[in-house]
């Protein structure tokens, strides 16, 4: 659990350091291992993948699909 005082500082950061921040906390979790499930669902996801490969968008594609929708 986060205490209230540490996330009162972390909120009361400008928003670019909120982001410099929020990206440091992710990268200590490099060496966190996916759990099971996790591993499994990926495994899953990747022979979905590979058997209908042009079952997928591209990125450009889903990029302008998400600022249609939410800009």
């Amino acid at each position: 659990m986060v205490s209230p005082a540490l996330l009162n500082e972390a909120v009361s950061l400008a928003p670019n350091d909120r982001l410099s921040l929020m990206g440091a906390l992710w990268d200590s979790l490099s060496d966190v291992p996916p759990t099971a499930e996790e591993y499994e669902a990926a495994k899953e996801s990747l022979a979905s993948y590979r058997q209908n490969p042009s079952d997928v968008e591209d990125f450009d594609t889903v990029i302008a699909e998400l600022e249609h929708l939410y800009v």
